[in-house]
């Protein structure tokens, strides 16, 4: 029974799946009616709304009341990863689009299955679509057949169904997300991060965190809050608060000449040399008797990620160096200097997940010594890891001396090359990165269990104090539960155990976390580094449990100056923070492969700003709250490029499409579409003036010679001419502000690229800061347990 628009429902309409009558279209259905409803126009077997999770669905609904309106040919059924739920509701966004059905859609919540969401979305759906009349013929098999990797009657389950954490490493999937915005969120969204309690603090408080994370195409945000259970110490003594993340390396001393080595293009110098079977047992720190081992797996597993990891890229390092043969030469462009840009990251972003790894594997050989097999395979890797460093510091170098050269790529309209294409392929970096970061993952959960287990052991054989407040208990006084906390003090350091079963092992100063120490979560986060008025604060390591680490400054218990994010999926982030949120220059580098250079405000990119994405488009210019808004060129994949005026994510206002045929437009935008007074040019040169409305031509009026006008016209053509040329300069206009935005950007002597290493060098001075802090607390841990162990309730000095 579907209808136009335009025609009423009959009275006593009555639905088709419940019998039950409905007084019009705008019946509130139920999650049952809207599914098989669904089922029934689709030929599916939907069950639930997570299954709708990732716009597959969405998008065929579109399709089979609007022929075309979708490609489907773009849309995959088989989504299962994050990017490509994304890329699905870019398909579906641009369906919207040309119907004209304006909506702000929260993409997060939808790609989570959230149930208020999807239901409210899915009414919308269906309220829209029964008004319209339904293609008899429609075939939804064949149309799912046509699809990117054909068609299926039963949907994969949802990317986060079978995972203990998600994509960004929380433990919870019930998580609160921030509304967004934008219509294309970003692969790294934005969250909130994990506090404990603070000083006095009698209720709950969230902790800004940046993700990277991850999440795919283009680049929104969400926010989370995750919180630890309220706790108060038995003594005089405070609780902390701690809370957020950390990543990278630094180069360590030479044992061999006491000289540090040159600091590395990415940050780091690997260095295995302590993990030998040479190393004496004297100079390491007597080790706690310990119940956990690591198996033997874990450490097997992370030597294999070493091994792969090198080799991938000695394999990869050539087509990097090509790369480069094209830089100031007819096939340089905005795109092109994008993937450069794209590919030296994760080449960086490689290698810093192998050196933290190594110097895991390190601290485990220290007390628990790794396979000779393993070992000795592990040593040959670090070494060729020190030599394939020197050949990416070399690439590295000839990169910047042949940007200097040709500071601004070339302006022409051209797409990137197939052999440009297969030269900046990272498909194979990537799956490196995520097995390296997977294995990392689970060497430092390995290693943190057994730390805990052992401070527990510790711990749990203190002995109870009988008095409290200086008063000794009588016999008859009623027994009381006995406290999880325990406490051991050994003169200004002390191993303690939270009543929420967290561990703290550090310096205490004014009866205050203050100095060196290491916090361990229950959840499996650690923080190790400075800590300043029991709140982490100065320079440390903090390591989130799945997901990657944050290595920087803090203040306040927050990301505050600079740092640098690193992720187990792969997406990092370098650059600068204020209230523990990104904000400043800022380089990142998305885990599907997008790459984004610029200003962030608030954890939304906001400024001057360059994105190059995976589908080898590239954006270069303004951004305001995560969108492209203000001036900027955009470069299509098929070597299209429109320069001009953006609001909200779409071109809108005056600006130049210019076609890789030869033919422009030069006119008036609205809402991404082609729609006022315009010139266009054809291939030979030929001129119309014209008016569009909705991305289609309604006036067009050949031109004779520029703006001279024909005798032969009337005074209506020759106003209307006019009036097209008058759009004409002021598209020209914004096109030369969208292209003075882009050469800015590109110039290497310009303040955009210096603001962008000045920001990279002090993100990894600052990681190289963190590391040594880390170091420090790590020590001063291991020698609490040592004494801790020997000497309960000791006052000896450390």
């Amino acid at each position: 029974m579907d209808r136009d628009e335009m025609t009423p429902p009959p009275s006593g309409y009555r639905s088709p799946t419940t019998g039950r009558a409905l007084p019009d279209y705008s019946y509130y259905a139920g999650r049952a009616e809207l599914i098989s409803w669904v089922n029934n126009l689709l030929d599916l077997s939907l069950s639930r709304l997570e299954e709708f999770a990732s716009g597959a669905v969405y998008c065929q609904m579109l399709d089979a009341y609007f022929s075309d309106t979708v490609p489907m040919h773009k849309v995959n059924f088989f989504a299962h990863e994050e990017y490509e739920y994304m890329a699905n509701y870019k398909q579906l966004q641009a369906g919207l689009t040309v119907l004209g059905m304006t909506r702000e859609l929260d993409l997060h919540k939808l790609m989570r299955g959230a149930p208020t969401d999807s239901l409210e979305f899915l009414q919308w759906l269906y309220k829209y679509l029964r008004k319209k009349r339904l293609d008899d013929t429609y075939d939804p098999r064949a149309r799912r057949a046509s699809t990117i990797r054909g068609g299926t009657d039963k949907l994969p389950p949802p990317f986060w169904d079978n995972q203990r954490f998600d994509v960004y490493g929380r433990d919870s999937l019930k998580t609160h997300y921030e509304h967004v915005d934008g219509e294309y969120p970003d692969p790294a969204p934005m969250r909130k991060s994990r506090a404990s309690p603070g000083h006095h603090r009698r209720k709950e408080r969230g902790v800004h965190r940046m993700t990277s994370g991850d999440q795919s195409s283009a680049a929104p945000t969400e926010t989370t809050e995750s919180r630890l259970e309220e706790v108060q110490e038995v003594d005089e003594f405070e609780e902390s608060e701690v809370g957020d993340k950390a990543e990278s390396q630094e180069p360590p001393m030479d044992e061999a000449t006491s000289e540090k080595r040159a600091p590395s293009p990415v940050g780091y110098s690997v260095d295995i040399r302590a993990v030998s079977s040479e190393t004496r047992v004297e100079d390491r720190p007597a080790p706690v008797s310990r119940s956990y081992q690591v198996p033997s797996e874990v450490s097997a597993g992370a030597v294999e990620a070493i091994t792969d990891a090198l080799s991938t890229l000695q394999k990869s390092m050539p087509k990097f160096k090509g790369l480069l043969g094209d830089m100031g030469a007819e096939n340089d462009s905005y795109a092109y200097r994008g993937k450069v840009r794209s590919m030296r990251d994760v080449f960086s972003t490689l290698m810093r997940h192998c050196a933290q790894l190594l110097d895991d594997l390190e601290g485990l050989h220290k007390i628990q010594p790794i396979e000779a097999e393993d070992l000795s395979r592990l040593s040959a890797a670090a070494n060729e890891m020190a030599r394939m460093e020197d050949r990416f510091r070399d690439v590295v170098g000839e990169l910047r001396q042949a940007e200097e050269t040709h500071p601004v790529p070339q302006k022409s309209t051209i797409s990137i090359t197939e052999e440009q294409k297969g030269l900046s392929d990272t498909k194979a970096l990537d799956g490196t990165l995520r097995r390296v970061g997977a294995a990392q993952a689970a060497l430092a959960q390995a290693l943190l269990k057994g730390s805990v287990e052992g401070s527990r052991a510790i711990l749990d054989a203190v002995k109870q104090d009988p008095t409290k407040n200086g008063k000794d208990r009588s016999e008859d006084d009623p027994p009381k539960k006995e406290s999880l906390s325990r406490t051991i003090r050994i003169g200004d350091f002390q191993m303690r155990r939270l009543k929420n079963g967290d561990i703290y092992k550090g310096r205490y100063i004014r009866s205050k976390k203050n100095g060196e120490g290491v916090y361990q979560f229950m959840n499996g986060d650690v923080y190790e580094g400075d800590f300043k008025d029991d709140r982490m604060g100065g320079n440390g390591l903090y390591t989130f449990s799945h997901e990657g680490r944050y290595e920087g400054q803090w203040e306040n218990a927050v990301y505050e100056g600079v740092g640098t994010e690193t992720f187990a999926r792969g997406s990092t982030y370098h650059g600068e923070y204020s209230g523990g949120m990104r904000s400043g220059w800022g380089v990142c580098r998305y885990y599907n492969g997008d790459y984004y250079e610029g200003v962030w405000k608030q954890g939304l990119r906001d400024g001057r700003g360059m994105q190059q994405c995976t589908d080898d488009s590239n954006y270069v210019g303004d951004y305001l709250a995560g969108k492209r808004h203000g001036f900027g060129v955009y470069s299509f994949p098929n070597g299209d490029r429109y320069l001009g005026e953006y609001e909200k994510d779409i071109p809108h206002g005056y600006g130049v499409y210019m076609f890789a045929s030869g033919q422009k437009y030069e006119g008036q935008w609205h809402a991404g579409k082609k729609h006022g007074w315009c010139i266009y040019t054809i291939e030979t040169g030929e001129q119309w003036a014209g008016e569009w409305v909705e991305g289609k031509p309604k006036w067009v009026q050949g031109l004779v010679d520029g703006e001279e006008m024909d005798k032969r016209w009337t005074d209506e053509i020759c106003e209307k001419v006019k009036m097209a040329w008058k759009s004409c300069k002021s598209a020209q206009g914004a096109a030369k502000e969208g292209g003075d935005r882009a050469d800015e950007h590109w110039a290497t002597d310009g303040a955009t690229q210096k603001a962008i290493r000045d920001v990279i060098k002090r993100a990894n001075e600052a990681a190289a800061a963190a590391q040594d802090a880390r170091k420090k607390a790590i020590e001063v841990a291991a020698k609490l347990d040592t004494l801790a162990a020997n000497q309960e309730n000791s006052v000896t000095t450390l």
